[in-house]
């Protein structure tokens, strides 16, 4: 599925959590993608900074199910920053060079 409709899918996961949003969700993927390059929530947030940055991506619905609730709303966070424009694109670019050195992408 492309990434719209992969959002429309993981804001209905999260729809009830009360868990708060980083407030800087590019630094805290890579914190999380540092921390467990091989666990398979790192390689999704590589996936979707690159789907992110490069305006497109697929993603199949069954593995929003192998992300924990702090992940599905990081991934959101993600989201809204791109759409907010919050993220210049060379930070976007320099955290990307950063997740795919780690996670071997």
């Amino acid at each position: 599925m492309p990434i719209n409709q992969f959002e429309e899918e993981l804001r209905r996961t999260a729809r009830f959590d009360t868990h708060q949003s980083a407030s800087d969700p590019l630094g805290a993927a890579l914190v999380e993608i540092n921390a467990h390059p091989t666990y398979n929530q790192s390689r999704l947030l590589t996936r979707v900074l690159h789907a992110l940055a490069d305006h497109e991506g697929d993603f199949r619905r069954a593995e929003i199910a192998g992300l924990d609730i702090p992940t599905v709303k990081l991934v959101l966070a993600l989201l809204d920053a791109e759409r907010a424009g919050t993220i210049t694109r060379d930070a976007w670019l320099k955290a990307l060079a950063a997740a795919d050195k780690v996670t071997g992408g």
